[in-house]
């Protein structure tokens, strides 16, 4: 049986510093307020020329593109847009 070797690495605490920010807050949602399902329907068929629907989409991007674990009202909706291929993931 081969050993595996583990090696520590040390962190100054200057280095440390470098991860230590404040993460913004999560995009408001869109009104009306729609349940995940509809929403990642309306986004996904990319034919509705209403401006909501491009605010929907740039939303679902910026959670996308948050340094945070999106809240699960948002990860529902993420994972219904992945579901049907239809992640917004450029501008």
């Amino acid at each position: 049986m081969a050993r595996r070797i583990v090696r520590s690495v040390r962190i100054s605490r200057d280095e440390l510093r470098k991860f230590n920010r404040v993460v913004p807050p999560a995009p408001a949602p869109i009104e009306p307020l729609l349940s995940a399902a509809e929403e990642a329907r309306l986004i996904a068929s990319g034919k509705d020329p209403d401006p909501n629907v491009a605010a929907r989409r740039a939303r679902a991007l910026t959670v996308i593109r948050r340094p945070a674990p999106p809240a699960p009202a948002d990860a529902e909706l993420l994972t219904l847009l992945a579901a049907a291929r239809a992640l917004p993931l450029v501008d």
